[in-house]
């Protein structure tokens, strides 16, 4: 077993000149890392005022549509009232007119009835001897 793990195993020493190289990528890796946050979090920093002036217009909006509705609700409802007012004034119009063309009638006939008893009056006078 031991024959194995020697055969297997393969140490590698390494050298300080490698040990400093690979120190140095590393760091030069952490400071890349470093420099990419910075940038994420002055872009997230950015972002955030957007975003907070998005939701600020973006709560106007809905205010506005919220007051616009309720206006048209309530236009809506004027109208309503309107044109229940209106109906009502047109059957009071469709009954005074029937009214008046009913007293039109009459007058009608009672002048055809007047005139009807002039004609009869001078027929008798007619009549009448001299």
């Amino acid at each position: 077993m031991d024959q194995i793990d020697q055969s297997e195993v393969t140490v590698k020493k390494e050298t300080a000149r490698d040990l400093r190289k690979r120190l140095r990528r590393l760091e030069e890796s952490r400071n890349g890392l470093q420099d990419r946050t910075q940038q994420k979090s002055v872009q997230i920093k950015a972002l955030s005022g957007k975003v907070n002036d998005l939701l600020e217009s973006r709560d106007k909006a809905k205010d506005e549509a919220r007051k616009l509705k309720e206006s048209v609700d309530e236009l809506k409802t004027q109208l309503n009232d309107k044109e229940q007012q209106l109906r009502k004034k047109n059957i009071l119009l469709e009954k005074a007119e029937k009214q008046l063309e009913i007293e039109r009638q009459l007058r009608l006939k009672e002048e055809r009835e007047r005139q009807d008893q002039i004609e009869n009056l001078k027929k008798k006078l007619m009549k009448l001897p001299d």
